[in-house]
C-alpha cells in the first residue's frame, strides 16, 4: 500500500509539469502569434545610460524588433526628435522626411516644430528574422559612412547640453514603416571638463548679495547696494565697481568691528557719462592685505541727465542745480532735499513752500533750491510750479522705524538708536544730528563739536563714526551740511 501511494504521488507531479508545459508552451506561442499579427513594425528601443555628456558614451538597443505581421526586418533607424542644434552638426537631413510616400505619425511628439522631421538619422541596413535585436554605439567618434554597423557618419560631440527624444523608427521588408515605435529621452550634458576654482581667501568679510544691478542718476548721496558684516576683519576696503573711476563705494574703506553690520552705498559722479558699467567687487582687509575677488558682481545704469530717475516729476538736471537729490523721490537716508516742491522737507507740500519761492521771487534773491527749472533764475513761473503740488504728499522708500529723518541702516552705522527718536540727555544716542543730546541742533553747539571732528577719515585713529552723518566713511563739509539743515529744530526727549 505504501510503494502504491508513493507511485500515485510520482503520477501526479508529472501529470503537473505537463500541464504546465502546455501552458507554457501556449502562452509562448500566443505572444508570438499576437506580434506577428500586428500590422505595423515593432521594436522596444533602450538607451544606457539616459543621461551623460556628450564627450562620453551612449548605447543604443533596438529589442524584439518585428515587421508587419511577422515579416522580416529591411532597416532599424534611430533618430533625434526636435532637437535645438547648431551649424556644424554632420548628420544630414533624416532621408525619409524627404520621401513624398512617407507618412509622419500623427502624434505631436513625433513632429520637429522647426522642420517636421528629425534632424540626423543612422541605420542599421540589414534584414534579419523577426524578434533580432539592434545595438549601436554613439559616442564622440565620428563612425565611417559606409561600415557595417553605420549607414551615416555619426557623432554625439556637437550635440549642445539639453535633453533630447531619440526614437526608433523600423522598416520591414515589404516596405511597412513605423517611424514612432519607440522612443526614450535622453539627457546630454557639456562634456568640456568644469575648470578647477581656487578656493578665495578669507576676508573676514561678508557681502548681504553676489550681485547688485542698480539704475541711478549721477550725484546725490548714492544708492545702497549691500550691507557688509565683519566676520573678523577689523578693516576693509572697497575697489571700484566697474572699470569706471567717477562710480564708487560709499563708504569705500574703514574700521569695522567683528559681527558689526554697515550698510555701503554706490556713488555716481555729476560728470559720468550715461550708460552700462558693469564689473566685480573687490576688497581687502586687514586679515587680507591683497586686492581680491569677492565673488560678487554689478551692474550700474547710469541714467542720463534728461532722465527722472526717482519719478518725482524733476528731471536730473534740474535736481542737481537745486541740490535735491535726483536719486530719491521723497527723502534721502539722512532725511534732506530730495522732493523739489518740499522746501520745507516735511513730506507734504503747502503754503509754506509756495510762500517762501514766491518771496524769493518777490525780492529777486537768486536761491539755488528754489530755482525748480533750473534756469538760474527765480521766476513766477518756480512759485506756480510749486503751488501745482499744494496738498500732495510723497512716499519715502527709506525705512525710518523712528521718524527722526536718517535711515536706520545710516543710524545703525552712526551708533544712534534706530527707534528713538530723541536723545535723553546722559542716556543714548537717538536723534543723529543731536550730538549733545540736549533735544536740539544748534550752531554754536552741536556744528563746533562736529567742525573738531571733522577732517578724517575711517581710517584715520580719531576718526568717530558718531559724527559721519551720512556715513560715507568721511566727516567733513557733507555732514556739516546736513547738521546746518537740521538746525533750530527740536525733538521732545524720550520719543
Amino acid at each position: 500500500m505504501r510503494q502504491n501511494k508513493g507511485f500515485v504521488h510520482i503520477i501526479v507531479i508529472l501529470l503537473v509539469l505537463a500541464v504546465s508545459g502546455t501552458i507554457v508552451f501556449f502562452v509562448t506561442r500566443n505572444e508570438r502569434l499576437a506580434k506577428a499579427a500586428s500590422p505595423t513594425p515593432l521594436g522596444n528601443l533602450i538607451v544606457s545610460p539616459t543621461s551623460g555628456s556628450n564627450s562620453g558614451s551612449f548605447t543604443l538597443t533596438a529589442e524584439g524588433v518585428v515587421g508587419a505581421n511577422g515579416a522580416q526586418i529591411d532597416n532599424v533607424r534611430y533618430y533625434l526628435l526636435n532637437p535645438k542644434l547648431g551649424t556644424g552638426n554632420n548628420w544630414g537631413k533624416a532621408d525619409w522626411c524627404a520621401n513624398p510616400s512617407y507618412t509622419q505619425p500623427a502624434a505631436p511628439s513625433y513632429t520637429d516644430l522647426n522642420n517636421n522631421c528629425g534632424t540626423f538619422t543612422f541605420d542599421i541596413s540589414e534584414s534579419s528574422n523577426p524578434g533580432s535585436n539592434y545595438q549601436i554605439v554613439w559616442d564622440k567618434n565620428t563612425h565611417s559612412s559606409g561600415s557595417t554597423s553605420y549607414s551615416r557618419a555619426l557623432t554625439a560631440i556637437n550635440i549642445p547640453p539639453g535633453t533630447y527624444t531619440v526614437g526608433l523608427r523600423v522598416q520591414d521588408v515589404n516596405g511597412n514603416i513605423n517611424g514612432g515605435a519607440s522612443q526614450v529621452k535622453v539627457t546630454i550634458s557639456d562634456g568640456t571638463p568644469a575648470p578647477t576654482s581656487t578656493p578665495l581667501p578669507d576676508l573676514g568679510l561678508r557681502f548681504s548679495t553676489t550681485y547688485f544691478g542698480l539704475k541711478m542718476a549721477p550725484g546725490g548721496v548714492g544708492v545702497k547696494a549691500f550691507n557688509l558684516t565683519s566676520t573678523g576683519a577689523t578693516k576693509f576696503w572697497l575697489y571700484t565697481p566697474t572699470n569706471s573711476l567717477g562710480i564708487t563705494f560709499s563708504p569705500s574703506e574703514g574700521s569695522i568691528a567683528p559681527g558689526q553690520t554697515i550698510p555701503v552705498y554706490v556713488k555716481v559722479g555729476e560728470n559720468q557719462q550715461f550708460g552700462i558699467y558693469t564689473g566685480k567687487v573687490y576688497a581687502s582687509s586687514s586679515l587680507v592685505n591683497a586686492q581680491t575677488d569677492t565673488g560678487a558682481s554689478d551692474s550700474i545704469t547710469v541714467e542720463p541727465l534728461t532722465s527722472d530717475s526717482d519719478t518725482d516729476g524733476f528731471v536730473n538736471s534740474a535736481e542737481l542745480k537745486m541740490g535735491t537729490d535726483p536719486n530719491y523721490g521723497c527723502k534721502t537716508p539722512s532725511g534732506i532735499n530730495a522732493w523739489p516742491p518740499d522746501v520745507n522737507n516735511n513730506g507734504v507740500v503747502n503754503s509754506a513752500d509756495s510762500q517762501a519761492v514766491f518771496n524769493a521771487f518777490s525780492t529777486k534773491k537768486y536761491i539755488a533750491r528754489f530755482d525748480m527749472d533750473g534756469n538760474g533764475a527765480i521766476t513766477a513761473q518756480d512759485a506756480q510750479k510749486v503751488q501745482s503740488y499744494i496738498g500732495k504728499t510723497c512716499q519715502s522708500t527709506v525705512v525710518d522705524s523712528d521718524n527722526d529723518g536718517f535711515a536706520n541702516d545710516l543710524e545703525a552705522y552712526i551708533g544712534t538708536d534706530q527707534n528713538k527718536a530723541c536723545s535723553l540727555p546722559g542716556g543714548l544716542n537717538a536723534w543723529p544730528v543731536d550730538l549733545n543730546k540736549d533735544g536740539g541742533v544748534g550752531m554754536t553747539t552741536d556744528m563746533v563739536q562736529l567742525i573738531q571732528h571733522s577732517g578724517v577719515n575711517s581710517n584715520s585713529p580719531s576718526y568717530d563714526r558718531r559724527y559721519d552723518l551720512n556715513a560715507d566713511g568721511i566727516i567733513n563739509d557733507a555732514d556739516q551740511m546736513i547738521l546746518k539743515y537740521y538746525a533750530g529744530r527740536t525733538c521732545t526727549p524720550g520719543t
